[in-house]
């Protein structure tokens, strides 16, 4: 019954009738926006207004990021290279392992640590 209310039917149909005023009004004035609009880009007249946020330290972030990933990267390194020098049998050998592999895995597990110890202290993971 609420559809066939008078006063239901007459607010519906002044907010119908105000979106077309608005909808004919932004139709009639949009080409002389658009001629303003090209007259200024012809003459050069445009300007851009950009706002700068503040990231809040956004970039130390990504430094403390950039620092972790090189540094596991070079572990990553050295871990590799000790065993491809494991493998191939080369160099000294101590106990019938390489001397050079093994020495490139303590040299790992080392800075392995020494990250590990400086990640957890600092708090932020």
């Amino acid at each position: 019954m609420d559809k066939l209310n008078p006063w239901a039917l007459g607010t519906a149909l002044a907010i119908t009738m105000a979106i077309v005023f608005a909808a004919c009004a932004a139709a009639l004035a949009l080409p002389q926006t658009l001629s303003a609009a090209l007259r200024q880009l012809q003459k050069g007249e445009v300007s851009l207004r950009v706002r700068h946020e503040p990231l809040g330290g956004l970039e130390q972030r990504i430094e403390r990021a950039s620092n972790r990933l090189s540094f596991s990267l070079i572990i990553a390194a050295i871990v590799i290279a000790s065993s491809i020098l494991m493998s191939n049998h080369s160099g000294p050998h101590l106990e019938g392992l390489p001397l050079l592999g093994l020495i490139g895995y303590a040299v790992a597990a080392v800075l392995g640590l020494w990250w590990a110890v400086a990640v957890l202290r600092s708090g932020k993971l």
